[in-house]
């Protein structure tokens, strides 16, 4: 558990404002900049990962940044909405998505679930790796809604597909991770 230290040489502080922090063990203290901010730093060598502090001296490590990318779209009967598409870019590598979604029909009727896919990228194509897994949960009366991710020239689309007679109001998002080849 973090733990907030304080001067109390100097007074207390103004009301809202921010003190030195400590990490877990109570050391190397990260003290605000001059406009009582505790500034933020991603590492390079390790992207995702955030730490705070002076990144020369009191680097603290405070958290995961994953990568979140959300959208909506409708579709009425069988049609489909792309919720997300991600470019993979010129870089070759290999992804891993999981996406989270939830439906809501103009009915009573509902459908939701997660879906988990790894794509290769060459730099110009995307490809899927094996084939995506669902945990697909919906009511009957739409047994025809699905959601996908699927490769389409090199992106990644979060795809959702209607039922019959249904019009669904659809929100997905989507986290990542990627390696390429010398990380």
């Amino acid at each position: 558990m973090s733990q907030i230290y304080k001067n109390s040489a100097s007074g207390p502080p103004p009301p809202g404002s921010l003190t030195d922090l400590t990490g877990d063990t109570g050391t190397n203290p990260v003290p605000p900049d001059g406009a009582n901010n505790i500034n933020l730093f991603e590492d390079p060598l390790a992207p995702g990962v955030i730490t705070r502090g002076d990144a020369a001296s009191n680097t603290v490590f405070f958290g995961l940044q994953i990568p979140q990318t959300c959208g909506t779209g409708v579709t009425v009967d069988v049609a489909t909405a792309d919720l997300v598409t991600l470019p993979l870019g010129a870089t070759p590598g290999t992804y891993t998505f999981e996406g989270i979604i939830a439906g809501k029909a103009a009915t009573a009727s509902g459908i939701g679930g997660t879906v988990t896919g790894t794509f290769r990228t060459n730099g110009a194509a995307a490809t899927i790796i094996n084939t995506v897994d669902q945990i697909v949960n919906k009511d009957l009366a739409i047994a025809g809604a699905s959601f996908d991710l699927i490769a389409s020239a090199n992106n990644v689309i979060f795809r959702a597909r209607g039922s019959l007679g249904a019009v669904i109001t659809w929100k997905g998002c989507i986290s990542l991770v990627l390696s390429t080849a010398g990380v």
